[in-house]
């Protein structure tokens, strides 16, 4: 069965130049992505993940630093290494 998917021609060469130096076929490429994909193996970076993000604690802190809470101010990054220990 053959499935057709639409990439710039120009992202298809780029790929076709790479995949050439493992001596394999921009399909071969594609079937093993979307295989270690489909089996989670890998996870494509632009994908945003659904789950409590911002979670409770940070949206808490970012409220709270946009009131004004809980900031710590130093006069230039030496102070603030200093107070670090670092």
């Amino acid at each position: 069965m053959n499935t057709t998917i639409s990439i710039p021609k120009s992202t298809k060469a780029r790929a076709q130049k790479v995949a050439k130096k493992y001596d394999m076929s921009v399909s071969a490429v594609a079937r093993i992505l979307l295989n270690d994909f489909a089996s989670g193996r890998i996870q494509i970076a632009t994908v945003v993940p659904t789950r409590n993000i911002p979670n409770a604690e940070t949206e808490r802190v970012l409220r709270e630093t946009d009131q004004g809470k809980d900031l710590n101010y130093v006069e230039n990054p030496a102070k603030l290494f200093e107070e670090l220990g670092i």
